[in-house]
């Protein structure tokens, strides 16, 4: 062991007695700290100061610097900054490979995709890269999008046995918002009636929750109007139609996620129409089931979590409520053309020649050249023929503010600046506050719960 490693490794020794406190507690202190994770699943607490080809430095809690091989990290988490006060970016473009950009569509010709982000310059994807590009805000019939650490959450509260006082349910971590115990998490989104909800949930025992949308009630959700999802925990989903009478409960039939049962994450994708009592679940982008009688409910407040168990942990992140054209939830035959685009209104067209200028969608259409404003628009897709081969040079995953996600590999790092380079964007610099988090793994990172439990959870 060199001196390096040996430094780091008795630090750690030292700091061993404060990982577990430091690994379940939100306090005050600790608000503005960042989180380096070992590949030994150990935390700590500090400040990064910087990071090179082969370490990095890093200040603990209360413990002078220390110099760390980059080989036993295995993800350094910045600071949680609000991103209340930016502006939501016009665009997000999902990429091959699970990445992610968000910012302001520029142009689109036949080879490439030009995109105006705040934390890099000149950012020029290759066309064949880019899978979706969805519009955010009110003009494409988005409602919510986040979660963003803010006042609009109300956060039951619950009992802590240890100290006999009463937390929060949910604490607001990583971009994710974290379940503590029991309790109620909800948001008035204002629903549309025909409404799309998306998220992302990870779990660390099984998933016992509850999904309430369309809810009048934000506070309690045995008294919430609207449609109910049940997760028992052991893959089976219940949509359950509240009455208008207190306690009254209809249970319609269940379907079934392969994911909770051999994963702990999966992306869910509801479709409802409350006019017509209509609702599909979608689980990793595949139909998991259809319920036709899950009644009316018409338009409503928002949405609710709730979870059942105290010594579960679960995490919602990459929240997103808009509206669906409620006609169809999967093509009934497949374009044979490269692109299509789905208007707001709920059109579709599909051509090769589909570009991008100055604010205007252009294409061809029984030879006449159409020209449509963006503000039309509400997604665009693409087919991926064939995915970019895997660089041997981005061997660690971004995270930027907003939830963008991209494979990339940091060759500096100081308290000024970040210069990265990315296999799909080439050589770039941000400033630190604009990065969430850098994850030392070939793979896209997936949300790790294990540091988050309890040290003696109370059993059931």
């Amino acid at each position: 062991m060199n001196a390096d490693s040996h430094r780091a490794h008795s630090a750690r020794q030292r700091l061993g007695a404060l990982l577990g406190i430091f690994a379940v507690i939100a306090s005050a202190s600790l608000a503005h700290a960042d989180s380096l994770r070992f590949r030994d699943g150990e935390r700590v607490e500090g400040r990064l100061l910087s990071i090179r080809s082969d370490r990095i430095q890093f200040r603990p809690e209360g413990e002078p610097s220390l110099t760390i091989p980059l080989e036993e990290v295995g993800a350094v988490l910045l600071s949680t900054r609000t991103t209340n006060d930016l502006v939501r970016p016009a665009n997000r473009i999902e990429l091959s490979g699970q990445q992610s950009i968000s910012g302001r569509l520029v142009g689109m010709d036949r080879s490439r995709v030009t995109l105006d982000t705040g934390y890099a310059r000149d950012i020029n994807v290759p066309r064949s890269e880019v899978k979706t590009i969805r519009w955010t805000g009110q003009r494409s019939g988005v409602h919510y999008e986040g979660p963003y650490p803010t006042n609009e959450w109300y956060i039951s509260s619950s009992l802590n046995t240890d100290t006999k006082q009463f937390d929060p349910s949910w604490i607001f971590r990583d971009g994710y918002f974290l379940s503590q115990g029991k309790g109620t998490l909800s948001v008035d989104c204002g629903m549309p009636i025909k409404a799309r909800i998306e998220f992302d949930l990870y779990w660390k025992n099984a998933p016992r929750f509850r999904l309430a949308c369309y809810a009048r009630d934000l506070v309690s959700y045995s008294e919430s109007e609207g449609y109910h999802f049940y997760s028992s925990g052991n893959g089976k989903v219940f949509a359950i139609t509240r009455g208008r009478e207190p306690g009254q409960a209809i249970q319609v039939p269940k379907g079934i996620v392969p994911q909770m049962t051999n994963t702990n994450h999966v992306h869910f994708d509801l479709r409802l129409n409350s006019q017509d009592g209509e609702g599909w679940l979608f689980a990793n982008g595949r139909e998991i089931k259809r319920w036709t009688d899950l009644g009316y409910s018409g338009s409503g407040m928002g949405i609710m979590f709730y979870t059942y168990r105290s010594n579960t942990r679960i995490a919602v992140g990459n929240l997103r409520v808009s509206e669906w054209d409620g006609r169809s939830t999967v093509e009934s035959r497949q374009s044979k053309a490269a692109t299509s685009v789905l208007f707001r209104n709920g059109d579709r067209h599909a051509a090769d020649d589909i570009v991008v200028e100055s604010d205007r969608l252009k294409f061809a259409f029984e030879d006449q050249s159409i020209e449509i404003p963006m503000n039309r628009v509400a997604e665009i897709n693409q087919r991926i023929v064939k995915r970019m081969e895997k660089s041997n040079d981005a061997d660690s995953w971004v995270q930027f503010m907003h939830g963008d996600w991209l494979q990339a590999q940091i060759l500096d790092w100081n308290s000024k600046r970040v210069v990265w380079r990315s296999p799909l964007l080439g050589r770039q610099e941000s400033k630190p506050h604009q990065i969430r988090g850098v994850h030392f793994t070939e793979e896209k990172p997936v949300l790790d719960l294990s540091w988050y439990l309890p040290k003696n959870p109370i059993r059931q």
